[in-house]
């Protein structure tokens, strides 16, 4: 009986380096999807991180008079801001308003006038303001109407390959007036529905703190300067 101490589990020289081969390869070939993965998951984060996201800070009231000094109009200016780290492109953005003494009419449309803009990051800027009737005003205060303003912003990131974004809102007007002077203090309360960001439609979590300035309040209305 002879012992070939050339062989090694039955395998020569050249077999080891064959196996040790296929080895380092298959090792290689993981390390390069893991890292691959890595990257992915990496631009991902950079992405969802600083990518734009527009949406609706406030809205600036400011009275209007007529030649004679009575009270013609309230008008209100939206104010959109950009909390991400990027700026947006191609933003477009629509308002409108009716008075109802419901809910927004049902087939309401955001007008045909969308109005181009760029909000770079952190930044924030005014849209097109829309003049609210000072009678209707007073029709709300007197609880007789309820008014809607309702609009949105579409926009992209500067990111390839991200889909369309959007901001919708919906608020109605909370009138109300102080019993020891004449004036009208305005709150803008969400309604139900016609809230949402293209976030919402794919279930992914907005960043923290976006909508903190969304929460309902009482706003003085300001005189023109």
């Amino acid at each position: 009986m002879t012992c070939d101490t050339d062989r090694l589990f039955g395998l020569g020289a050249d077999g080891w380096v064959a196996v040790f081969t296929l080895v380092l390869a298959a090792s290689t070939i993981g390390l390069w999807f893991a890292s691959l993965r890595a990257s992915k998951e990496a631009k991902l984060q950079h992405m969802v991180s600083n990518r734009a996201f527009a949406y609706l800070s406030g809205f600036e009231a400011v009275k209007l008079f007529d030649q004679l000094g009575n009270l013609a109009f309230y008008r209100l200016t939206p104010n959109w801001r950009n909390s991400g780290n990027t700026p947006t492109s191609n933003a477009l953005i629509s308002t409108n308003w009716s008075p109802s003494p419901g809910g927004p009419p049902p087939d309401f449309s955001y007008g045909d006038d969308a109005q181009a803009t760029f909000i770079g990051p952190g930044a924030e800027v005014g849209s097109k303001f829309i003049d609210v009737p000072a009678h209707v005003i007073e029709q709300a205060a007197k609880g007789i109407e309820r008014i809607f303003i309702w609009g949105t912003i579409e926009y992209r990131d500067i990111f390839e390959g991200t889909p369309p974004r959007f901001t919708n809102f919906c608020f109605h007007m909370d009138v109300r007036a102080d019993p020891h002077t004449d004036d009208r203090w305005i709150g803008y309360v969400p309604h139900v529905g016609h809230n949402d960001t293209d976030l919402d439609r794919r279930k992914i979590k907005a960043p923290e703190g976006v909508f903190q300035s969304w929460i309902a309040g009482i706003v003085d209305v300001k005189q023109p300067h």
